[in-house]
């Protein structure tokens, strides 16, 4: 198929997993939601703020169905694609990173939530500290958010 057009059906399947969604039909929607993925990340590349948000929306859905084994590699991988998106300083990066600590905490990984937080850590630290900017205090409770989780 030509290239409109298949961005054209996944829009489509996005549609359709969002009517599934009110319907309570999770499974529908999450296979809706994993082919279109699919077919976006063939038309415009992994890490493409289309392709990230459906994945983002497929980790939510699982969490939601209380599926945590399945929401980790797509965080993993969603954290990776902000990266090499858009760089570590980007918020949604952290947010994804701030998602994946807490998954970790959920499953029980503390070490990997400490780890992943000393990565937030170590970006966030150097910007809080930018002589432009007199933010001492929120060093400070970054720090004490991060570490003392």
């Amino acid at each position: 198929l030509p290239r409109k057009q298949r961005v054209q059906g996944a829009a489509c399947l996005v549609l359709a997993a969002e009517s599934t969604l009110r319907l309570n039909r999770h499974d529908e929607c999450w296979e809706l939601l994993a082919a279109s993925s699919a077919l976006l990340r063939d038309v415009a590349g992994p890490d493409t703020l289309p392709v990230l948000a459906t994945r983002s929306t497929l980790a939510t859905l699982a969490l939601a169905a209380g599926r945590p084994e399945e929401a980790l590699p797509l965080l993993e991988e969603l954290a990776a694609g902000y990266l090499r998106a858009f760089g570590p300083e980007h918020q949604t990066y952290f947010r994804e990173m701030d998602r994946l600590a807490d998954l970790h905490r959920t499953l029980g990984n503390t070490a990997a939530a400490l780890e992943v937080e000393r990565k937030m850590l170590s970006v966030a630290e150097p910007m809080l500290n930018h002589p432009r900017l007199d933010n001492t205090r929120g060093v400070a409770d970054l720090t004490s958010y991060l570490l003392e989780r």
